[in-house]
């Protein structure tokens, strides 16, 4: 946990417990990798095929640190690309596997959020992205996460940022 400092100046350990338990299946949501509940600080981590996927617990990790605690779409994709910076930048052989396995890649419901948020990172930088995840007060990316639906924020984003919505791996790329 304390490697998460590196790209993320301010982290914070606030997990005061880690569970391992065997996978688990929410009714219409499909298989649960994991979760972090905020009141108590433990992170919950699921086994998939009898073992822990790295990238879910640096997944929920990050999510301890969420100022507002939201667990919504925006919120998941925003997580989801800090986890994706993460990996590219210090467990670089685990990109593959995230982009990949069936079982732990990146819920296809979330890939679009990441890939606006990634696109904003691109303009606006990790860290201002950072610093809006873990204290909030940001005029512009509040403004782009609580518009009612991902259009609306999909077009405050070009008519503020004036930038495209790239592609996952483009975002990758050039973060």
């Amino acid at each position: 946990m304390n490697d998460l400092v590196k790209p993320y100046p301010g982290f914070e350990n606030l997990i005061k417990n880690i569970e391992v338990e065997m996978s688990y299946t929410m009714p219409g949501k499909g298989i649960v990798r994991g979760v972090y509940d905020y009141e108590s600080g433990t992170l919950k981590v699921f086994c998939i095929r009898y073992k822990v996927c790295v990238e879910t617990l640096i997944h929920e990790i990050l999510h301890s640190n969420r100022k507002t605690k939201r667990r919504g779409i925006f919120d998941e994709g925003l997580t989801e690309l800090f986890t994706l910076y993460y990996l590219k930048k210090f467990l670089p052989q685990c990109i593959d596997h995230r982009l990949t396995d069936a079982l732990c890649m990146i819920n296809k419901e979330y890939e679009y959020y990441v890939r606006l948020w990634g696109s904003i990172a691109l303009e606006v930088g990790i860290e201002r992205l950072w610093k809006y995840y873990t204290r909030g007060n940001d005029e512009l990316l509040d403004e782009i996460e609580t518009k009612e639906n991902l259009f609306e924020s999909e077009k405050l984003v070009q008519q503020k940022l004036k930038i495209k919505i790239y592609d996952l791996i483009d975002i990758l790329d050039k973060l």
